[in-house]
């Protein structure tokens, strides 16, 4: 650096300040007063002093000059230390915070391109996703609320249900319908195939769903997750994939486990399983039996019996009182001779032949004659698939389906209670013809006075047994009278049918609108007078018919509470036959037949309260 030298280089420089220099440079004497100073300065220095600090304001663009006036007033001009600087320190800075202001606006702009890019790439992701959407059944499916179907990815650890070791099922999963499909040709090896959706509510999250199954080789499990659009048109559905984790031998149950959780309520989510197994001769579960026709050929026919605990030996379900639900059932079965029957009424058939209106396996009521349509030539190995209506709200145990070579008579049973405003409940009017066939003289007809109702009552057997079922006939009819009569509570279903079962373990079931019957607590020859027989099936019809209030359509919250069905369906029997056949005594051997027998059983060492705890 060049220095220059006055000849005043004795005396100090004094430091100015800005104010000092405007007074040097633009006050008064300012000539003799810079005279006065021998400053050291550089050129660099020498060209500061060229105005520099005073052009600047002057030199700034409207634009700059308007935005400095929006400054606070002491930011306006750049403070003291900045003019100390040389005129290169002060370029290094103003290019460097020039440079640092574009790389920070660089680094801003590509955050704000990779952002956007990354939500491109979810949005891809999703509609990828979309594509696998299936709308199979979705109409079917209610979802509550808008919100779509987030997967949420859980994992075995975070729930209960996936280690769940309990004689009960967990209550955090609620069945709310069912739509249950069986195949069986009713030939060897007699396989049944079938198919079972299952509408739920989860009251939280989980990876695992816990259900009951005995002895059914499930072939495959998925999830079905309503994915809801703007329009009911637009709604799809999700299909979450599924496997066993688990099968507890001990407690016949199943642990499922899903990619992604089960999201919680109020979305209605599927459980959509298959399944096989072997149709089996037994006495519980869906089985078969064998019969000898009259003309002394071996025929087979198929049942179920599911009282307490073996609705689970024919489909996965939640196999506990409690969990009530709605069925939609569909038997895939031979076409007639064969007879396929459910708790609700036959809808429609679909493939093989169709059965035209009112044709079916039948029995004339008049002379006791099976006619039973042939199938058509060449067709005898179609199978046909019958849709029965949509049932109740009903326990699993009470589900019941029967396929067979089966007779039946059938009569319109009047009732006085209007229909029950449900959706199974269907409207038949009144009929004032009926059957009566009178098989006692003292007894009590059949009510034929003014009615709201009348609901088709038949009783269902073997060929071979055609001539035995009137008496049951009769029996079931005065029944629902009497019980509608009694409780001013209507029957909740459109039909009542009986049907007697060649191999059948209990006396008698009652499911919901078909009840099973051992043969000789239904059947009893028309010709024949047995007042021993017929006493005893009255009572058996009427136990059987209460239930269908009393365990029915009330139903016990667990087996516990057992009193519940069987306690009220015991004394109705009595009070209902003995309104059928009022001289045949009934009330005069309660005491005896009922009243002692309750006593002797409460007064053992292992007597138990009505209500008993539940097992762990």
């Amino acid at each position: 650096m060049v220095k220059h030298q006055s000849e005043y280089e004795h005396v100090e420089a004094l430091p100015l300040s800005t104010r000092d220099t405007d007074v040097l440079l633009n006050g008064e004497n300012s000539d003799r007063r810079i005279q006065t100073f021998d400053v050291e300065f550089d050129v660099e220095d020498d060209i500061l002093l060229d105005w520099q600090k005073h052009g600047s304001q002057s030199s700034r663009c409207t634009c700059c000059s308007w935005c400095v006036k929006m400054l606070p007033e002491r930011f306006q001009e750049p403070p003291d230390w900045w003019w100390h600087l040389s005129q290169t320190q002060r370029n290094l800075i103003r290019y460097g915070s020039i440079s640092l202001s574009l790389l920070v606006l660089a680094l801003s702009i590509l955050g704000i391109v990779y952002t956007i890019d990354h939500n491109n790439s979810n949005s891809s992701s999703n509609s990828r996703n979309s594509n696998k959407l299936s709308s199979s059944d979705s109409s079917s499916l209610p979802a509550a609320g808008r919100a779509g179907y987030q997967p949420q990815h859980m994992s075995a650890d975070s729930s209960p249900l996936c280690s769940w070791d309990n004689l009960y099922l967990p209550t955090s999963i609620q069945p709310s319908h069912y739509k249950l499909q069986v195949k069986t040709n009713m030939q060897e090896p007699y396989l049944v195939e079938g198919g079972v959706q299952i509408t739920v509510q989860a009251a939280e999250a989980t990876p695992c769903v816990v259900l009951h199954s005995n002895g059914i080789d499930v072939k495959s499990v998925k999830l079905l997750i309503p994915s809801e659009g703007l329009d009911k048109e637009d709604q799809q559905t999700v299909e979450v994939p599924g496997r066993i984790l688990s099968v507890s031998d001990k407690h016949q149950q199943l642990i499922l486990r899903f990619d992604d959780a089960v999201p919680a309520s109020p979305m209605r989510l599927v459980l959509a399983l298959t399944f096989s197994y072997a149709l089996k001769e037994g006495l519980d579960g869906f089985y078969r039996s064998s019969f000898v026709d009259a003309s002394n050929q071996t025929k087979v026919m198929a049942s179920t019996q599911f009282e307490s605990i073996a609705a689970r030996k024919a489909f996965p379900c939640f196999d506990e009182p409690a969990f009530k639900a709605t069925f939609e059932i569909k038997i895939t079965a031979p076409p007639p001779p064969i007879v396929v029957l459910s708790n609700m009424p036959l809808s429609h058939t679909h493939g093989g032949r169709r059965l035209h209106e009112g044709e079916s396996h039948n029995t004339d009521e008049k002379h006791n004659k099976v006619t039973s349509p042939d199938p058509p030539s060449g067709q005898s190995d179609n199978l046909i698939t019958y849709h029965f209506e949509q049932s109740p709200p009903i326990s699993t145990y009470l589900v019941a389906w029967v396929v067979g070579e089966l007779a039946h008579v059938e009569m319109a049973c009047p009732l006085t209670l209007p229909a029950p405003d449900t959706p199974w409940s269907t409207h038949h009017g009144h009929h004032d013809d009926h059957d009566n066939d009178n098989d006692d003289d003292d007894h009590s007809e059949v009510d034929s006075g003014e009615r709201g109702r009348s609901v088709p009552v038949k009783v269902w057997g073997t060929t071979d047994r055609a001539s035995q079922f009137g008496h049951a006939k009769e029996a079931a009819c005065h029944a629902l009278q009497t019980m509608e009569k009694l409780l001013q509570v209507p029957y909740s279903l459109p039909k009542l049918d009986l049907v007697a079962i060649p191999n059948f373990a209990a006396g008698a079931m009652e499911n919901w609108g078909l009840l099973t019957y051992r043969e000789t607590a239904l059947l009893v020859d028309d010709t024949v007078d047995d007042i021993k027989q017929r006493y005893g099936i009255a009572t058996t019809v009427a136990h059987e018919t209460a239930h269908q209030w009393f365990g029915d359509l009330v139903t016990l919250h667990d087996w516990t509470e057992l009193w519940l069905n069987e306690g009220f369906a015991t004394y109705f029997e009595v009070v209902v036959a003995d309104a059928f056949r009022p001289k045949w005594g009934y009330f005069n051997n309660f005491l005896e037949s009922t009243t002692s027998t309750g006593l002797e059983a409460d007064g053992v060492t292992t007597s138990h309260p009505l209500t008993i705890s539940r097992p762990t």
